[in-house]
């Protein structure tokens, strides 16, 4: 799917922050290099389920962000549904899937854990859910 150009803007801040509510992102980019950053939700993709944020810094990566408030399954299910409509390259680039929820019940540990493993099989991706704050370092 092409991007529109109205829902991608470049940054090159030190730190690139997104947060809701009680949820925070950082994307550290301490070489301030230039980063795409898409607006999903509402804007790239406008029906069906789609993550919060894409950020496409140099050198191929995608990193997918979804804010989500308890309903781990759920922001799972959008992240999976983005790469698959978004991603440049579904099983080739390195990809990175933040789920940010305010909390992680025990439960659910078994389901990220398939997760985690379907997304890097599947997609190349590597899934990561962090409660409440997560970073990821841009090296280059």
């Amino acid at each position: 799917m092409e991007i529109p150009p109205a829902c991608t803007r470049v940054e090159t801040s030190s730190r690139i922050v997104r947060k809701e509510r009680r949820r925070l992102f950082v994307l550290a980019n301490p070489n301030r290099v230039r980063v795409q950053v898409v607006d999903v939700d509402g804007c790239a993709i406008t029906d069906g389920q789609r993550c919060d944020w894409l950020f496409l810094p140099p050198g191929g990566k995608e990193i997918y962000l979804e804010l989500k408030g308890r309903h781990v399954g759920e922001g799972i299910r959008q992240l999976e549904a983005t790469i698959s409509r978004l991603s440049a390259d579904k099983g080739g680039v390195p990809k990175y899937c933040y789920l940010v929820p305010t909390s992680v019940r025990r439960p659910m540990r078994t389901e990220i854990q398939v997760a985690k493993d379907r997304f890097d099989r599947q997609y190349r991706a590597k899934l990561i859910v962090k409660a409440k704050q997560a970073e990821h370092r841009i090296d280059l």
